[in-house]
């Protein structure tokens, strides 16, 4: 009678980074944080869409779709940008406690749950914004009038989402090597003020977020520059990526 050979259990070795990846993901969707961003958002959303569909049906004014959809998207940058950083840069400093438990006793690299955290609030965060741009657009096209091009709107989500990419990679960075969230969150504000400011004096720079957010009334109706849309795409995607290299470096390296 022959006896079979058992096969050798496969080792998964990106499983403990989808691990992470997936429990952070659960907990920040679960944060009241997070919540009261999704919340707000709708609430002011159809707040205006009640507001400007009323003054319609009773005076006849024209409301412009442009004029709402980058209201809302300003509003989302500006105001919600608060909320932004207080839900990133807290993700691994808040952790501390845990820290040397969930990663040096068990089989999770610092590179994979550095990764699993980062991926999983960008995911978080850019999804998020993508689907209320997408319901912006959609009620602007049927309760608006069409002053706006589609391609135009989907152009404007695409480079906000380039400068979000890059100020929720520094959010995660900044705690990985912060001990302390609240510093973290400092820091990081002193940082993207530091920066904007300074962006502020080279105009011809495309990475500045305020020549971003001057050429979005043009490009919801149309008018864009698809080469200057590749720069944005071309120095932010470069930027997060020095930017979280130093961070998982630094995270690796020192001592929890």
């Amino acid at each position: 009678m022959s006896t079979g050979t058992l096969k050798p259990e496969q080792y998964r070795k990106w499983l403990p980074y989808w691990a992470v990846f997936q429990t952070d993901m659960q907990q920040t969707v679960h944060t009241w944080i997070y919540r009261l961003w999704l919340l707000a958002s709708i609430l002011i959303l159809a707040g205006f869409f009640t507001y400007r569909f009323g003054v319609y049906k009773e005076t006849g004014i024209i409301q412009h779709g442009s004029l709402f959809f980058l209201q809302s998207l300003r509003w989302t940058i500006l105001a919600s940008m608060t909320l932004v950083v207080v839900l990133t840069t807290g993700c691994i400093s808040s952790e501390r406690g845990t820290l040397a438990d969930s990663v040096l006793s068990r089989g999770i690299s610092r590179y994979q749950y550095f990764l699993g955290k980062w991926h999983a609030r960008l995911v978080t965060v850019i999804g998020t914004f993508l689907l209320l741009g997408s319901i912006t657009i959609l009620g602007c096209i049927f309760f608006l009038h069409e002053d706006l091009s589609f391609k135009g709107c989907i152009i404007a989500l695409i480079a906000i989402c380039a400068l979000l990419f890059t100020v929720v990679t520094c959010c995660v960075t900044v705690s990985a090597i912060i001990n302390s969230t609240v510093l973290g969150i400092i820091t990081v504000w002193v940082i993207l003020y530091g920066v904007t400011l300074g962006l502020s004096y080279f105009p011809s720079v495309h990475l500045s977020p305020e020549v971003t957010m001057q050429a979005l009334p043009h490009m919801v109706k149309g008018e864009y520059d698809i080469q200057a849309l590749g720069r944005l795409l071309v120095w932010t995607l470069g930027i997060s990526l020095g930017i979280s290299s130093f961070g998982m470096l630094w995270f690796a390296r020192r001592d929890i």
